[in-house]
């Protein structure tokens, strides 16, 4: 699991992330930014479980999302329907998520 602190910066690239555990009551199974910035693109979150958002956490900061594929990450608590099973934005920060699509 990645967790990403105030001001770092992550870029993840062609990377698989899976059976990441947050534990607790936590968040982001895969990864939570907490304050940093984020890209991640041709990427896959496979799996993933936590509390709350069982794929991706952005609790604060700033994060891209491109090309990437989510698949059976699940929601142990907090918010256990889609899409907080996969990626949660929590509207109350001065935070940005950006998702981009493939074209068909």
């Amino acid at each position: 699991m990645f967790v990403v602190g105030n001001k770092a910066y992550l870029k993840i690239d062609g990377l698989t992330v899976s059976w990441g555990n947050a534990g607790g009551n936590n968040y982001g199974g895969g990864l939570a930014n907490n304050s940093g910035y984020v890209v991640i693109t041709n990427s896959t979150f496979l799996s993933n479980t936590a509390y709350g958002s069982g794929a991706v956490d952005n609790l604060s900061g700033d994060m891209v999302i491109a090309n990437s594929t989510f698949s059976g990450n699940t929601s142990t608590g907090d918010r256990q329907a889609p899409p907080f099973t996969t990626i949660r934005q929590n509207d109350s920060t001065n935070s940005t998520l950006f998702l981009k699509h493939p074209s068909h």
